[in-house]
């Protein structure tokens, strides 16, 4: 299946006219971030694994390309607030709601 979805995602971006290649390449870099997030919230023991690989996929960027790349994972019990490119408030009354 992610082979599928890799194949796909090169021929979105390749297929894609040269003015468009960049948003699309956002477009689609978002939606692999949460494809990730989603595998490790339901397989948390591969959070270290594709926390590595994403480490080594960056390293192998051009520098001009490592300036966009995001990767947000969390697992456990954890909240996790992302804005890449923009902006977020967030508001936690938790400890009000659990009596912390």
């Amino acid at each position: 299946m992610a082979q599928g979805w890799a194949d796909q995602t090169a021929a979105e971006i390749t297929g894609a006219p040269t003015e468009q290649q960049i948003e699309v390449r956002r477009r689609l870099a978002l939606l692999w971030q949460q494809r990730l997030a989603d595998l490790v919230e339901e397989h948390p023991e591969l959070g270290d694994e594709v926390r590595m690989w994403a480490a080594d996929l960056r390293q192998q960027l051009p520098a001009t390309e490592k300036d966009w790349v995001n990767t947000f994972i969390a697992g456990g019990n954890a909240t996790q607030y992302n804005a890449p490119g923009g902006s977020i408030t967030v508001t936690n009354h938790l400890g009000e709601r659990f009596g912390s």
